[in-house]
């Protein structure tokens, strides 16, 4: 049986690349750890206050400080009104942002316009007064659509090194190896850019979630607790 030039060669190197694709399974771990603990410890928020206000009395205090989430593509936050917080107010419950400075439309090509996060609350009535319970974090649809994003060109690479393979060794076995790394490699750089887009959007917008809370504490007198009552 003949042998084409370089073809050992080839597949040498080519199981050698193979090797490498538990890299692939590197980065999903990363991504899974990140988005259970990384995000959890450092993005997601949950706490429990008591205020003396009636929630009728809270939601009136909330629409002095919080403009409505209204879209107006004429201003530069894409926004209606000018005060830093926007949000909408349904009922008891309450949903806030921090109005981003600049163009909208230069504020769409940063991952901070992407991943912004939120605070979420609630008002429920007590004895004596009210209760409101925040959570905050990045939008869960982004979270999600970026984690099917980054399985699917995985995949996409993945299935692609996986079928072209034997075909090279058929019709091009002097570069199977090289092909299989440059694909490799080509899946690595896109897979680390997009791990890194979700960090960056985290970075610039650390502080939201603080400035956020502190704004709804400060504003409406609102005391926190560390246990919630039964």
């Amino acid at each position: 049986m003949a042998i084409w030039p370089g073809t050992i060669g080839g597949i040498a190197n080519s199981r050698s690349q193979i090797a490498n694709v538990p890299s692939a399974i590197c980065y999903l771990l990363f991504v899974i750890c990140y988005a259970r603990f990384g995000e959890s410890r450092i993005v997601l928020m949950f706490q429990l206050f008591l205020s003396s206000s009636a929630p009728p009395e809270i939601v009136s205090r909330l629409q002095e400080f919080v403009d409505s989430e209204e879209v107006d593509p004429y201003k530069p936050s894409l926004y209606q009104g000018e005060r830093p917080i926007i949000g909408r107010i349904e009922g008891h419950e309450f949903h806030l942002r921090k109005r981003s400075g600049g163009q909208w439309y230069w504020n769409a090509l940063n991952p901070a316009f992407w991943f912004k996060p939120a605070l979420y609350g609630t008002v429920s009535p007590k004895e004596k007064g009210s209760e409101v319970l925040v959570e905050g974090g990045s939008p869960l649809a982004i979270k999600i659509s970026w984690a099917i994003l980054f399985l699917a060109i995985a995949g996409f690479f993945g299935i692609f090194t996986a079928l072209s393979y034997p075909v090279n060794i058929n019709f091009d076995p002097t570069h199977v190896g090289f092909d299989m790394q440059l694909a490799l490699l080509l899946m690595n750089i896109v897979l680390g850019i997009l791990l890194l887009i979700p960090l960056i959007g985290w970075f610039t917008t650390r502080n939201e979630l603080d400035f956020l809370k502190s704004e709804l504490q400060s504003r409406l007198n609102l005391k926190p607790i560390t246990k919630i009552e039964g």
